[in-house]
This record gives structure tokens, C-alpha cells and sequence, in this order.
């Protein structure tokens, strides 16, 4: 099944921080989302990474930072 560029795919969820890491990979790398359980508006770093395993530590990041 050939797979649309707008389909977003779930990275990884912590249940117990309330968030989900989304991403996307395009042709100039991934597009990461932090989708947040309470409501808060999605997030969107700017940089794109590289591969799977980076847009989950951009991801991580991104919760980090706004929950903090």
C-alpha cells in the first residue's frame, strides 16, 4: 500500500506524561507533532530529522520543554 505524504504515524505515547510523538517522513526528512492529552495545541519544532529514531528524541524534546 503506497503510503499518502500527509499520513501522519503515531512514534510513540507516554500515557503517564500525557503526550503522543507523531510524525510524517517526507522527501526532505520527518515532520515531528507532539500531540498533547490536555488540550494544549500540537506542537511543531522547526528542524526535521533525519531518521524514525531522531523525530522521537525531537519529539521527547518538545514534551519536555512545554511541560516543563
Amino acid at each position: 500500500m503506497k503510503q499518502n505524504l500527509t499520513d501522519w504515524q503515531s512514534l510513540e505515547r507516554d500515557a503517564e506524561r500525557g503526550y503522543e510523538v507523531m510524525g510524517r517522513e517526507g522527501h526532505s526528512g520527518w515532520e515531528v507533532e507532539v500531540r498533547f492529552d490536555n488540550g494544549t495545541s500540537p506542537k511543531h519544532p522547526e528542524r526535521k530529522a533525519t531518521s524514525r529514531e531522531e523525530a522521537v528524541k525531537i519529539g521527547r524534546e518538545v514534551a519536555t520543554m512545554r511541560q516543563a
